[in-house]
């Protein structure tokens, strides 16, 4: 059974960098709203590379940048109970939507989405690029960015429905 729907997994390849930057400025928000106790925020990884790391330095060096409190996240792999634990599953990019989409047990009624569609200027700016191979800081502070427009019209569309 899927639960209510304040309940939110960000999955991307890792678990090190996107996701933890959505779940962190998600809590963030809920938290500023008064609504952190209704809410079940989580992430996780399609891949096992990085099971029981913490996130990526440049990922909360994003965080911290913007006045988000650090993660302590560990990375996790997703598992196919996720998709029962969670009402909202989502992928930043083709790659993580397309393992995402294969993973989902039949019948279930998980909502699984690009979270980029959410706040995005336009098509091109639906995904959000892995930005662990990158030097320096500023994909990361870009990720930070569609990450925050997502999380903003994600929150108003799921508040006001």
């Amino acid at each position: 059974m899927v639960p209510p729907d304040k309940s939110v997994l960000f999955v991307c390849l890792g678990n090190i960098c996107r996701s933890v930057v959505a779940e962190s400025l998600l809590r963030h928000m809920v938290a500023e709203r008064g609504q952190g106790a209704a809410w079940t925020i989580d992430s996780a990884a399609t891949s096992d590379y990085n099971i029981g790391s913490t996130p990526d330095s440049r990922t909360n060096e994003a965080l911290r940048r913007h006045g988000i409190e650090e993660s302590e996240h560990i990375a996790r792999q997703i598992t196919k109970k996720d998709f029962e634990q969670f009402h909202y599953v989502f992928g930043f990019d083709v790659s993580n939507m397309s393992r995402l989409e294969r993973m989902k047990p039949s019948g279930s009624s998980v909502v699984v989405e690009m979270f980029g569609k959410y706040g995005a200027k336009g098509k091109d700016d639906e995904i959000v690029q892995d930005p662990y191979y990158s030097n320096g800081t500023a994909a990361f502070d870009k990720v930070y960015d569609q990450c925050w427009r997502a999380c903003e019209h994600f929150l108003n569309k799921v508040v006001s429905s």
